[in-house]
């Protein structure tokens, strides 16, 4: 609206000036080689305007003429430049989509199409290594390194062919490239962190756990953890070599992670050797509260050897009693009245272990049980419960469920780091909890009764491979070995619970 009331006020200036100048008659007179010419003003001014716009007219078609060329060649270099960006995009979907004829090609015509290699060479790479080319993605990813814009997506390429090749310091160099290059990048501090403590370089991986924190890629909570665990792994290397400074960094490994079962059993089983039980007796029974293990038991039962087998009974059951709930604290107090030939107290320590979850070590024990209280009948039944009862706990990597014979800070079949836990499965028989035996059948007299126990001071064999007891001796079962145990009517295992330590 604006623009039509402008034009309007141009016409109308317009044609007021016109009625001026006809209304003011003059005159033009133009001298030209001695001769004149003489016109109306209004026709004057007409004939200059005219003339001018001419000149312009003629000026623009020259201009037109002259910058043809150029236009002509600006424009196919346009129509190449984007013919070449859709073959790049178009290369990129089909790597995605994993056809590799397709972006090979692709790859090709955009190298040809646009002039800055930059562009190009990630696509050709990644259609090389689809291709399985690897020398071809290799001088690609390098060539990208001259580039400051495709360098850290070059270094990147660069490590991954260095880590499928196991090139593992060629890969490292690249990485601390990388990390000079854009410090803090999440997947270049994540595998500097995996890669050293892969390689059991426990300082570098502390120094990358900070990093990785710094860029809050973790939580507290997690890094000290992390710490922890790469602490009690270097101690477990040194132990050997150097016991002191093993315990020092094993109690270090405490502070962080008070509950980490590694750290808690070498410090332990180092304090008692330097002659300092109760502080041995302090760091097991600390661990114990938070996560009851076997190797745990076994340190703590060793710490003194010059206590009556009753007392040392009674010590165990103390540690029992401090994670009474847990299934290994129940077994736990089961062996060690078990070991004072207390069968009642044992079987009522086991509580509803027996039918939820019947392992061999508990079957076992319950054999141990019933021979103990004269009922053949009972015994013959767990033992054969022993003999195909479920897997025992034992440390299994969370990432890939392999087994592993100890507690190691990296999964040496997938290389996760502190994915090993102690798993206790509480699996039952077809998924359904196991009925006790029928009760044994009344014995003719007495001396049957005392026939069928063992006799005082004489040794009980506990069934599934445990270790005979005598009279007042502290019973600690052996693990049973990796029995597959039961499973359901579809050939699957039953499903089983984890526990973290």
């Amino acid at each position: 609206m604006l623009r039509l009331i402008l034009l309007f006020l141009l016409i109308a200036a317009a044609g007021l000036g016109a009625g001026w100048l006809i209304d003011h008659s003059g005159h033009i007179t133009i001298a030209i080689a001695q001769r004149e010419y003489e016109t109306n003003l209004a026709y004057g001014l007409f004939a200059i305007t005219l003339l001018v716009a001419i000149l312009i007219g003629c000026v623009a078609l020259l201009n037109a003429v002259l910058r043809a060329p150029g236009r002509m060649r600006e424009k196919r270099a346009n129509q190449r430049r984007d013919r070449g960006l859709l073959a790049l995009s178009r290369g990129m979907v089909a790597v995605a989509a994993g056809d590799a004829k397709t972006a090979t090609r692709l790859a090709k015509d955009a190298e040809h199409l646009l002039p800055d290699p930059a562009l190009t060479l990630l696509l050709s790479a990644q259609a090389a290594q689809l291709s399985g080319d690897e020398p071809a993605a290799q001088s690609r990813f390098t060539a990208m390194l001259a580039h400051p814009d495709t360098e850290f997506l070059g270094l990147r390429g660069l490590f991954a062919q260095a880590m499928r090749r196991g090139d593992k310091m060629v890969a490292l160099a690249h990485l601390q490239r990388a990390d000079n290059l854009r410090p803090g990048t999440p997947w270049v501090v994540n595998a500097l962190f995996d890669l050293h403590a892969k390689e059991h370089r426990w300082n570098e991986a502390q120094d990358a756990v900070s990093a990785i924190e710094r860029a809050k890629l973790i939580d507290s909570g997690v890094a000290r953890r992390r710490r922890a665990v790469l602490i009690a792994a270097e101690a477990e290397e040194i132990a050997l070599r150097d016991p002191a400074r093993a315990l020092s960094l094993a109690e270090e490994a405490l502070k962080l992670s008070p509950g980490l079962t590694p750290a808690a059993v070498l410090a332990a089983r180092l304090t008692g050797a330097d002659g300092r039980a109760w502080k041995a007796q302090a760091i097991v029974e600390t661990a114990w509260a938070q996560a009851p293990h076997p190797d745990l038991a076994q340190v703590y039962a060793g710490l003194k050897s010059d206590e009556t087998p009753r007392a040392k009974a009674e010590r165990m059951l103390g540690l029992a009693e401090r994670n009474k709930d847990n299934i290994e604290s129940q077994i736990l107090s089961a062996q060690q009245w078990l070991s004072l030939k207390d069968y009642a107290q044992a079987r009522s320590a086991l509580g509803a272990l027996p039918q939820t979850v019947p392992s061999a070590r508990i079957a076992a024990l319950m054999a141990e049980i019933s021979q103990g209280q004269g009922h053949p009948h009972e015994t013959r039944f767990w033992l054969e419960r022993a003999v195909r009862a479920p897997r025992e706990p034992q440390w299994s990597c969370d990432s890939c469920h392999s087994p592993a014979p100890r507690w190691v800070p990296v999964c040496a079949t997938c290389g996760a780091f502190d994915a090993l836990t102690w798993r206790v499965r509480s699996e039952t028989l077809r998924g359904e909890a196991v009925p006790l035996p029928p009760p044994a059948p009344p014995l003719a007299n007495a001396g049957e009764a005392r026939s069928s126990a063992p006799a005082p001071g004489e040794a009980t064999r506990a069934p599934a491979a445990t270790t005979p007891a005598t009279e007042g001796e502290v019973l600690l079962m052996p693990r049973a070995p990796d029995d597959p145990g039961p499973v359901d009517d579809d050939g699957e295992e039953p499903r089983s619970t984890v526990t973290r330590w």
